[in-house]
């Protein structure tokens, strides 16, 4: 019985589970990257992270911090505020490259 239980595990659940790894490493990729990208515009507009949390409405130091170390994964409604605490559209923000 345990055998057959192995077995089932290693050939339908095994595969999933390396799946999801891959997507958790390719979302940390793009956290990062997009992180990079933040800090990048920031630092191109003269920005420090204060700057940021001043010119948007609800983000805080600690969250702009964490994005661009690409510890952070947020909702929709602070990309939008960190465009403006950037000074950037959101359209802006969202360019940059994946690979």
């Amino acid at each position: 019985m345990l055998q057959v239980l192995v077995t089932i595990f290693v050939k339908k659940i095994a595969p999933f589970v390396r799946n999801a790894n891959k997507m958790d490493i390719l979302k940390d990729q793009i956290l990062k990257k997009f992180g990079e990208h933040v800090k990048d515009l920031r630092i191109k507009a003269g920005l420090t992270q204060d700057d940021i949390v001043l010119n948007s409405s609800k983000i805080t130091k600690g969250t702009v911090s964490d994005i661009e170390n690409g510890k952070r994964n947020f909702a929709f409604t602070t990309l939008i505020d960190l465009a403006r605490g950037l000074n950037v559209t959101p359209k802006d923000l969202l360019n940059f490259k994946i690979d």
